[in-house]
């Protein structure tokens, strides 16, 4: 359909369980003709997964989630690697907070703080708390660092920060 007010029409007019179904089989045909090259069809199979996923449960979505926001680290798209990292939690509801939650959360981070987004401390901070649930050293000083800022930033003083900082010592 080449005008898009037909195609939403008729997508709005099916019922959520029939639209998952239909993302499911969407997706399923994209993985069947491009099996040998996912690379540039991750974008469109994180999408139709993460919408299947009423149907087919979070763990596809997940995974096309990862893989889409890491292609576009790969390709310096930032913010598009942000909306595939977000994805990829909102398919984990509800919000389990284990090693790959916090993962994702620094991932996130990391992504929104290279694009210039505000949220870029707020998951950090929050991956800092799953770390801290977690007793998990490693994954406390990568949330500390990615705190910081980055490096050129490292000279002003902020108290939160360079407590956790040294905490992650």
């Amino acid at each position: 359909f080449a005008h898009a007010l037909v195609r939403a029409t008729l997508y709005d007019g099916l019922s959520s369980l029939r639209r998952a179904r239909l993302h499911s089989r969407v997706g399923e045909t994209i993985l069947a003709r491009h099996q040998d090259d996912l690379d540039p069809w991750l974008p469109q199979l994180a999408r139709h997964f993460g919408r299947a996923a009423a149907v087919e449960g979070p763990a596809r979505a997940i995974d096309f989630a990862l893989a889409a926001g890491r292609r576009a680290d790969r390709l310096l798209a930032w913010e598009e690697a942000a909306q595939h990292y977000r994805g990829a939690l909102r398919a984990r509801q509800p919000t389990r907070r284990d090693q790959t939650g916090a993962e994702l959360l620094l991932a996130l981070g990391a992504s929104e703080e290279r694009a210039g987004l505000e949220g870029a401390r707020g998951s950090f901070e929050e991956a800092l708390a799953v770390a801290r649930e977690l007793g998990d050293p490693a994954l406390v000083a990568r949330a500390a660092l990615g705190m910081a800022g980055p490096w050129s930033t490292l000279g002003r003083e902020d108290p939160e920060v360079l407590g956790v900082l040294e905490e992650a010592l």
